[in-house]
């Protein structure tokens, strides 16, 4: 009924695709402990501030962006859309290289930008703020330091979903 409330995010998303709306709040969201005396219920309720989603170019990265959806708008939190990119600077002694390596550094940064400014046009409409970033350097190092930066901030990426010895 129109009382149904969510149990997990796959129930949640079912709702949602069905147009009902939630009318409580999703429990990922929020921490349920009791309030201190100077704080407020959106204050104390928050778990977290924003949601980073690394990407990498692939359908299966992208295969995240329905929940990412979900969450954001649940949540009210932005979204930060991440595309690292690897650029080897190869050694040269000639210095006239160095202007071909600029051209190709700034084409492998504007694909990137490219990309996810793309992404970020297909999550519009969320009332929600959503920025890109594409950081140069291992993507796996930039994660982190993404995270480091702002505690309380949630990952939502895909992963090509192997275990075992195939994980090797």
């Amino acid at each position: 009924g129109s009382g149904e409330s969510p149990r997990n995010l796959s129930t949640w998303i079912d709702m949602w695709k069905r147009g009902r709306p939630a009318r409580v709040k999703f429990p990922i969201c929020h921490e349920r402990r009791p309030l201190a005396s100077n704080e407020t219920r959106k204050e104390s309720t928050a778990i977290y501030k924003r949601i980073l989603v690394p990407l990498d170019g692939s359908k299966l990265a992208e295969q995240v962006l329905p929940y990412v959806r979900v969450l954001a708008k649940t949540c009210q939190v932005p979204i930060i859309l991440l595309k690292a990119f690897d650029f080897i600077h190869p050694p040269s002694t000639d210095p006239s290289h160095a202007v071909y390596m600029d051209r190709l550094f700034n084409h492998y940064r504007s694909d990137a930008e490219d990309y996810l400014g793309h992404v970020k046009n297909s999550l519009g409409g969320l009332g929600v703020p959503i920025y890109i970033t594409a950081p140069e350097g291992d993507a796996a190092v930039r994660i982190i330091a993404e995270v480091e930066r702002e505690p309380g901030t949630l990952i939502a990426m895909a992963t090509h979903g192997r275990s075992g010895i195939l994980r090797i």
